[in-house]
C-alpha cells in the first residue's frame, strides 16, 4: 500500500488552512450561511431540528451522484446548523459511524480521513460526481486496508438508504466499465489511451519504460485479435497485466497508482478487467452437482463446519447448501444455475438481513486458486447487466431477488381501479408479481448509474413483497411501496419520472397513479 495513511493525513492537516476546510456550502454558493471557524464536535450535533433532536436529512437522496453531492441545510434544522461542514451522504455516513470506532487513536485517524477526502476530492471542483464517487471508493478501500482494526467494524454499515461501505468498490467498476471500452479502443497507429498512460507515467524512467513497452505490445496482441470479444480481450489484459505485477512486485503501488486520462487509476482498470475475468470463468464455479466436485457446495460445507459462525448462521448455510444441491442435480446450465444461486440468495437476506455479512465474505477456491468471495459471484450477473458486453452470460436476473423468466400470470383488471392494486403484488408459481415483471423491464433498460441509483429502492419493494414478517398483510405491503416509490428521488422530480410513469399495462395505469391511490 502507500504507507500509513494517517501520516498522509496529518501532513495534509497541517499545510492546509482552516479557511480551506470551510463549509462546503461555499463552494456550492451558499457563502452567506459560511463558518470558517473550526468544529470537532461530534457529528451527531451536524444538523440539529427545534427540537434539538439529531435529524438525517437525506430522505429520499437517491443515485451515485447524491453520494457525493454536498447538501444544504435539511428541512427542519433551523438552528445549530454546522456551517463549517462538507454534508453529502457519504461524509455525513462516515461520520455517524465514528461513534463505533473502540480506540481515540481510530477515532482521529478516521477523522482526519474523512477531512483528506473532502480536501482532496469532494472539494474538487474539477471532477465530476462519478469521478469523485470513484476516487472515494478507493480511498475508502485503501484506507481500510491499513487499519484492517477498522476495517472489521465498518464495512457492512449503511450508506443511509443507498448501500454499505463494502459496496462502493463495486459500484465504481460497475459504472467504470461503462467507459471502459474507449481507453482499450487502438486507434489508427494501433495506439490507445492506456498505453499512453503508461509510457506518459514511466517515461524518464529507462528501466519501467522499457518493461512498459514489452507489456504494450502484449496488451496490442490481444486486442488486435478478431477472433476475441470484448469481454475476453479485458479478461485476457486482466491476466496479462496480473502477471506483470507479480514480476515487477516491487513496483506494484506505483503502476496501480497510474491515472489514465478520462477514466482514473490503473488499479480501478484493473478491477473492471477482473470482473470481465470472473464472469467468463464463472463456470469453474459452478460447474459440477456434489461437495466433491463444485467449487461453491464445497465452500458452503465448509462454511456450515465453521464454529466461529453462530448456530444459527450455520443452519441457515445449510439449508442455503442444499436447496442448491437439489437444483445442481438436476440443471447443469451455468447460466440457469446462477441465477437460481442469486435469487435464492436475494429471498434468504431478505428474511436473515444479518446473514449478508458472513455469506458475502465466503471465499471459493478452485484448485487450491482464489477465484473470489460469494458476494462476487452474486455480482457477476449484475456486473454483466450493467456493462452489457459479457457475452458468455444471458444474465437476465440483476442484483434483486426473483428472476423474470416468464410473466406472472396476469388476471383482468379493469383499468387503474385502486382496489385491484393487491392483484400486482401476487407472487406468481414462478416467484415473480406483475409489479416486479414490469420493474424489471424497465430497470434493465436504463443506463448503469440509473439502475444503481434504484437498486436499494427496488431491493426494498421486494422486501415488502416477499417478507411477510415485517409486513404481513397486503394493506401494509402496498402502504410501504407507496412510501419507497414516493421517496426515491423526491429531491428531483423530473428523475422521480422516470419511475412514476412506467406504465403497467396489466392494471391500465401508471406507477404514478399507484401512489396517487394511497397508502393500502
Amino acid at each position: 500500500m502507500k504507507g500509513p495513511f494517517v501520516l498522509l493525513a496529518l501532513a495534509l492537516f497541517v499545510f492546509i488552512s482552516q479557511q480551506q476546510l470551510s463549509d462546503a456550502c461555499d463552494a456550492q454558493g451558499n457563502s452567506d450561511e459560511a463558518n470558517s471557524t473550526g468544529d470537532s464536535q461530534d457529528s451527531k450535533d451536524d444538523w440539529e431540528d427545534d427540537d434539538g433532536d439529531d435529524e438525517g436529512g437525506n430522505g429520499g437522496v437517491t443515485g451515485v451522484s447524491d453520494l457525493v453531492t454536498a447538501v444544504t441545510k435539511p428541512s427542519g434544522a433551523t438552528r445549530k446548523y454546522r456551517h463549517n461542514r462538507f454534508h453529502c451522504m457519504l461524509v455525513d455516513a462516515l461520520r455517524n459511524i465514528s461513534v463505533i470506532l473502540v480506540t481515540e487513536e481510530q477515532r482521529i485517524i478516521f477523522e482526519e480521513f474523512i477531512r483528506v477526502i473532502e480536501i482532496t476530492i469532494l472539494k474538487d471542483v474539477t471532477l465530476t460526481d462519478i469521478e469523485k464517487v470513484v476516487k472515494c471508493s478507493y480511498s475508502v478501500k485503501h484506507f481500510l486496508e491499513v487499519n484492517v482494526e477498522i476495517q472489521h467494524l465498518i464495512s457492512f454499515e449503511s450508506i443511509s438508504t443507498w448501500g454499505s461501505f463494502f459496496d462502493l468498490t463495486y459500484v465504481s467498476i460497475d459504472l467504470q466499465a461503462d467507459i471502459s471500452e474507449q481507453i482499450v479502443t487502438l486507434d489508427g497507429d494501433d495506439d490507445c489511451i492506456l498505453f499512453q498512460a503508461l509510457r506518459n507515467a514511466t517515461y524518464g524512467d529507462i528501466e519501467k519504460y522499457s518493461v512498459v513497452i514489452e507489456l504494450i505490445e502484449e496488451l496490442k496482441v490481444i486486442l488486435l485479435d478478431v477472433s476475441l470479444s470484448y469481454a475476453q480481450k479485458m479478461a485476457k489484459i486482466y491476466l496479462k497485466i496480473k502477471a506483470f505485477l507479480e514480476v515487477h512486485v516491487e513496483w506494484k503501488d506505483f503502476f496501480l497508482e497510474i491515472e489514465i486520462e478520462g477514466f482514473g487509476s490503473l488499479e480501478s482498470f484493473i478491477d473492471v478487467c477482473h470482473g470481465f475475468q470472473r464472469a467468463l470463468t464463472i463456470s469453474v464455479v459452478l460447474s459440477g452437482s456434489s461437495d466433491s466436485d463444485c467449487a461453491l457446495l464445497e465452500a458452503l460445507t465448509e462454511a456450515t463446519a465453521n464454529t466461529s459462525f453462530t448456530i444459527s448462521i450455520r443452519s441457515q448455510i445449510k439449508q442455503f447448501h442444499d436447496k442448491i444441491l437439489a437444483y445442481f442435480s438436476t440443471v447443469t446450465d451455468v447460466e440457469l444455475r446462477l441465477a437460481y444461486v442469486s435469487q435464492i440468495y436475494w429471498q434468504m437476506i431478505i428474511v436473515e438481513p444479518f446473514i449478508v455479512e458472513v455469506m458475502s465474505l465466503i471465499s471459493l477456491e478452485v484448485e487450491g486458486e482464489s477465484w473470489g468471495i460469494f458476494y462476487d459471484l452474486i455480482w457477476v450477473s449484475q456486473f454483466c447487466k450493467n456493462s452489457g458486453s459479457c457475452g458468455c452470460l444471458s444474465c437476465g436476473l440483476g442484483t434483486t431477488p426473483a428472476p423474470v423468466t416468464t410473466p406472472a400470470p396476469v388476471t383482468t383488471i379493469a383499468p387503474a381501479v385502486c382496489s385491484n392494486r393487491p392483484q400486482l403484488i401476487v407472487v406468481s408459481s414462478q416467484n415473480t408479481t406483475i409489479l416486479t415483471d414490469v420493474l424489471t423491464v424497465h430497470y434493465n433498460s436504463w443506463n448503469a448509474s440509473t439502475r444503481l441509483g434504484f437498486n436499494s429502492y427496488f431491493n426494498q419493494i421486494r422486501k415488502a413483497i416477499w417478507d411477510n414478517v415485517s409486513f404481513s398483510t397486503v394493506s401494509v405491503k402496498i402502504t410501504e411501496i407507496v412510501r419507497i416509490f414516493k421517496s426515491y428521488n423526491s429531491n428531483n422530480l423530473e428523475k422521480q419520472k422516470v419511475v412514476m410513469n412506467i406504465f403497467i399495462e396489466q392494471w391500465n395505469g401508471k406507477i404514478q397513479d399507484f401512489c396517487d391511490c394511497g397508502s393500502g
